[in-house]
């Protein structure tokens, strides 16, 4: 079968929300000629796509194993110390959902409703969302669905470094949430999903003690979402303060940051003595930053002017500096903790109490054979440090004002992007700098629509899988209005699971 010489619908970009596009509106008419146009390599029987194993392979930029990504470098930026980031995002048919770590979290309520525009609220979107899932966990009818073409389920298996971590968190006060051991029971995955009513009942307690304003969530990944208490609040700075008053106080839906736990170490493993490494991630949910990118010339193939923004705004320095000394004392209260890896911690001063040591060597006996160890951390030489006190590990580490100035010149030096990038084609109106209206049309044309993540006008705090698949399930639907059209939808149930009585032994606290 040739190339049809015209088409009704051309879609640029075989990304999720061009392909839920596509489908939508091939099955609402089988008269109507839609072609699809992706630029990447067909994922169809990729093994890079259906081997979650190897996907981080798909990371690699060596031009070898990066064949289902490409990455823009940005201008220096003197908010990195003269650095230059890098972008990355998926070329392949699929888009990121064909390299996506089988992830799968959704936006909170408020970031919807933030968007301010008719159409576009929680409220709104909650059935688009229902109708693309077919979940298959036994939660509540009114916020997910099982009739959708998105398969949605746990992967099975708790691994007891992830339960190390729950348990770890607990300690510090960042309470383990179930996700749902009955119909009564409402947990944080609920209101991050835009239920009012819900987040109502739960936020409650938040505002009875504030004390207790931390907000956990288990996912996948084993990580946490967590917001300042009022004390950490007081510690974190003016710029912060301001950002938490305008963007956060009145939204409890909005975690400030987010961290996980990734079993290995990141980075070059030729520079790290062997044994067992763990990682953990700080991710600013929510950052105030703001970069710009714009062609600069009529050729297409020239690389636009892209400054990424990182760091760009002083109020994103704090949060960040707050997760990592977070997440370092969940890591020195895991049973798995024996030490830490110098190189990859901010240069503190040797003298200061924040300064990290690396493992001991007596302790490491399970390294190499026959208790043989190493100590060459990234191409120097470190001493053994003293030895490993578990008892210490729940002293919380005191931080001076050079040590905070350290943090943040390593969030200079190494803070990247997390595939999440958006916004360069924002829904508001065109005298604020808007390219698309309500309905995804692009100012000053006719019959062209933008469906994808950059008409979001501000952040979406999670993964962005499932918001790209709702904007363009609302994409297929604003479509189909203008085509005269009405959408279809298959029926594919899943059959629900019992309720769980009590809480599973792979989900409980330590």
């Amino acid at each position: 079968m040739g190339h049809p010489e015209e088409v009704d619908v051309i879609v640029c970009g075989g990304g999720p929300a061009g392909s839920v596009v596509a489908g939508r509106l091939a099955f609402a008419d089988p008269n109507l000629k839609v072609m699809l146009i992706e630029g990447g390599a067909n994922n169809r029987d990729d093994p890079w796509v259906y081997r979650p194993g190897i996907f981080v392979r798909n990371m690699q930029r060596d031009g070898v194993n990066d064949k289902a990504t490409f990455y823009v470098d940005t201008e220096k930026s003197k908010h990195l110390r003269g650095r230059r980031s890098i972008v990355p995002a998926a070329n392949i048919l699929g888009g990121g959902s064909s390299i996506n770590f089988q992830m799968y979290t959704r936006a909170s309520g408020s970031d919807w409703d933030d968007f301010k525009q008719p159409g576009w609220t929680a409220k709104d979107l909650l059935p688009l969302m229902k109708r693309l899932e077919n979940y298959q966990k036994p939660v509540n009818n009114d916020t997910h669905g099982y009739d959708g073409p998105i398969a949605i389920s746990n992967g099975g298996t708790i691994t007891a470094l992830a339960q190390d971590f729950l348990r770890a968190s607990d300690s510090i006060g960042i309470p383990f949430s179930v996700y749902r051991v009955s119909n009564e029971s409402h947990t944080v995955d609920d209101f991050l999903r835009g239920v009012p009513e819900v987040r109502h009942e739960i936020f409650q307690e938040w505002e009875v003690s504030p004390e207790k304003a931390r907000l956990s969530s288990n996912s996948i990944d084993a990580g946490f979402k967590i917001r300042p208490t009022e004390e950490e609040l007081k510690e974190m700075g003016p710029e912060f303060k301001a950002l938490w008053d305008r963007y956060f106080k009145d939204k409890p839906d909005k975690p400030v940051m987010f961290g996980s736990i990734v079993s290995g170490a990141y980075a070059d493993h030729t520079l790290l003595p062997p044994g067992k490494y763990i990682t953990m991630f700080q991710y600013l949910e929510y950052p105030a930053s703001r970069g710009k990118i714009h062609v600069q010339s009529q050729n297409p193939y020239k690389e636009p002017f892209f400054d990424s923004g990182f760091m760009n705004n002083k109020a994103d320095f704090a949060p960040i500096r707050w997760s990592y000394k977070v997440t370092r004392e969940v890591a020195r209260r895991m049973d798995a903790f024996r030490g830490e890896l110098t190189s990859h911690h901010p240069h503190f001063h040797p003298d200061s109490p924040a300064a990290s040591h690396d493992i001991d060597l007596k302790t490491a006996k399970g390294i190499l054979p026959d208790g043989f160890t190493v100590g060459l951390h990234m191409g120097t030489w470190h001493k053994p440090g003293e030895e490993y006190n578990e008892a210490k590990t729940h002293e919380k580490i005191k931080y001076s004002a050079e040590d905070d100035k350290a943090i943040d010149d390593w969030i200079s030096d190494h803070v990247e992007t997390t595939w999440h990038s958006l916004g360069t084609c924002a829904m508001k109106p065109r005298e604020e700098g808007g390219v698309v209206d309500a309905r995804l049309n692009v100012y000053g044309t006719q019959n062209l629509k933008c469906v994808d993540l950059s008409i979001c006008p501000d952040n979406l705090g999670t993964n962005t899988y499932s918001s790209a698949l709702l904007v363009g399930e609302k994409g297929a639907d604003l479509l189909a209005e203008d085509l005269g059209l009405k959408l279809k939808f298959p029926h594919a149930p899943v059959p629900h699971a019992p309720i769980p009585k009590g809480v599973p032994t792979t989900q409980l606290v330590r």
